[in-house]
């Protein structure tokens, strides 16, 4: 019988396979642990595991799970990319739009945060847990995963200050013609 993927542990990483793995686990995790809000932020989410089909699996239960209200937040100046590299969540969202916010912003929503923050960044809470992961260099895809609730607070309010000067974007559906 071959194990599992290992579970989410706490510290840094570094490269891109193990920024993606450590987004994946915390995915699972997240809605394992029946958290009511995810958020995420990236310029563009092209290089997220969005489409796989295992983590669309867990996210379309934790979408059909009770209690309502549960929220996935995207943030990201914009999101072409993701709906070139990602067609399955794009599809996805269309099926669970009530549970998702994405929402865009301008260069200039940046500057109510000021420097230092992260490249990328995902973070959930649940009533009795939280996790945060954080990529901080895109050169050689350095980053964190952390299960402190004080940082969570941290780059949520950070995130939330961003999302204070955004607006609604990546519909559910689109309507046309």
């Amino acid at each position: 019988m071959a194990a599992g993927p290992a579970p989410l542990q706490a510290g840094e990483f570094s490269g891109r396979a193990e920024f993606q793995q450590a987004l994946r686990l915390a995915v699972a995790q997240a809605c394992a642990q029946d958290s009511v809000e995810l958020g995420a932020f990236d310029p563009d989410f092209s290089l997220w595991p969005w489409s796989e089909a295992g983590l669309l699996d867990q996210l379309s239960g934790w979408a059909r799970a009770q209690p309502a209200g549960r929220r996935l937040r995207l943030l990201a100046p914009q999101f072409d990319g993701m709906r070139r590299a990602h067609p399955r969540f794009v599809a996805w969202r269309g099926r669970y739009g009530h549970c998702v916010q994405a929402r865009a912003f301008e260069p200039e929503a940046m500057a109510a945060v000021g420097p230092g923050g992260p490249v990328a960044l995902f973070w959930a809470r649940s009533e009795s847990a939280c996790v945060t992961v954080r990529l901080l260099s895109t050169r050689n895809w350095r980053g964190s995963v952390s299960f402190d609730a004080a940082e969570l607070v941290r780059w949520a309010e950070w995130f939330d200050a961003i999302a204070q000067h955004s607006y609604e974007s990546f519909a559910a559906t689109t309507l046309g013609l």
